[in-house]
């Protein structure tokens, strides 16, 4: 059976551009420069480097190339597609030349996502990358320890917050493992001012002692970010 493939007419075409996923429903597009490919990739390399988000440099319908979380990167011959769009709100670096071409191109998009806007509301992962607790996690994790914290947590010895995993404590998701992230691990940068996109890690959860919660940050969080 062969593959399905989407239909072309529905994907923008303004070819060279940066795709990066925000969360699985939402994805932020940046057009590029009509540029080598050699300076394409590097390009997109930086924005990867900086954002540390699913990223995808699309050349055409069927020659992209993708750069994962955790440092790989593959070519494939099926760009990314579906979901909704936005624009204008990562920046990239200010090695990357303006031009006529490009600022055309960048309307040609923003038209692109208007037609395409639908109704509703996106929200972030509402199982905070967690699994079903196994008989050996259940016995390690269950109880607290001391101020009522989850098994599981332990404190930074940089930023004092906790990290781990643990059982989330929210009564309405029993036997739930969840990761845990401090500030440590906040590796979301904008490319153009190399600051934090957020407080917190994009797409992950931090422990908040104070109401026994685990928190998830949706990776929308960081497109309100201003460089200073």
């Amino acid at each position: 059976m062969s593959q399905h493939r989407p239909d072309h007419s529905l994907r923008f075409q303004g070819f060279p551009y940066l795709v990066t996923r925000i969360v699985p429903a939402l994805s932020h597009v940046i057009v590029l420069p009509d540029a080598t490919e050699r300076k394409l990739l590097e390009w997109s390399c930086s924005q990867f480097s900086a954002n540390r988000l699913h990223t995808c440099l699309v050349l055409a319908n069927d020659q992209c190339t993708y750069f994962e979380p955790d440092g790989s990167r593959h070519a494939q011959d099926i760009a990314p597609f579906g979901g909704n769009l936005v624009s204008d709100r990562l920046k990239i670096s200010s090695a990357v030349p303006r031009s006529a071409d490009l600022e055309s191109r960048e309307k040609e998009l923003r038209d692109h996502i208007r037609r395409r806007r639908s109704g509703g509301f996106i929200t972030g992962d509402l199982k905070k990358g967690g699994h079903t607790a196994g008989a050996e996690e259940l016995k390690r994790l269950g109880g607290v320890q001391s101020g009522s914290v989850p098994m599981g947590l332990l404190r930074c010895e940089l930023c004092a917050g906790w990290r781990g995993e643990c059982l989330d404590p929210n009564p309405y998701s029993p036997n739930w493992v969840v990761p845990v992230h401090c500030k440590c691990a906040n590796d979301n940068r904008c490319a153009a001012c190399l600051e934090p996109l957020h407080e917190w890690r994009l797409n992950s959860n931090f422990y908040d002692a104070e109401t026994n919660t685990v928190w998830h940050m949706p990776g929308f969080c960081g497109l309100n970010h201003e460089c200073v």
